[in-house]
């Protein structure tokens, strides 16, 4: 977590970071079918289906609403960015991926803590992937 900087780093501000004991998970899982399931129980999304072409493209089988495909950007961002630094990276085989960032919500609510689950998860997912394929980045 940044206490005090954020954005100002970027052009060499100094920053003052704390660790804190909130997880992001990834769990791919392969699966059977030439669906990909995706699962975030903290976005309330569940059996989301989907394809990807040889192009890398995502292919709904249902089209998400604007609010999940919102909450997905960083989902595809990530999933293009390997595409396309990695060239071999081509996942042949349907999976089921669970997105979980529970730890960032406070307990028992929808209020999110701020403590940047959307940079945690995309780091865990990029993990996910190069572990699942094989590649190195």
């Amino acid at each position: 977590m940044i206490l005090i900087g954020e954005y100002a780093v970027l052009e060499g501000a100094p920053a003052l970071v704390m660790a804190v004991n909130r997880y992001a998970r990834v769990t791919l899982t392969p699966r059977p079918g030439k669906f990909f399931l995706l699962h975030s129980p903290a976005l309330e999304i569940l059996d989301l289906k989907f394809t990807i072409d040889a192009s890398g493209n995502i292919h709904y089988q249902k089209a998400p609403s604007t609010t999940i495909k919102h909450q997905l950007a960083f989902f595809s961002e990530t999933l293009n960015f390997i595409l396309k630094k990695q060239s071999d990276f081509n996942p042949k085989t349907s999976q089921t991926i669970i997105l979980d960032t529970t730890d960032f919500f406070l307990k028992g609510s929808r209020d999110k803590l701020g403590l940047g689950s959307s940079a945690a998860l995309t780091v865990a997912l990029l993990k996910g992937f190069i572990a699942s394929s094989n590649i190195s980045l």
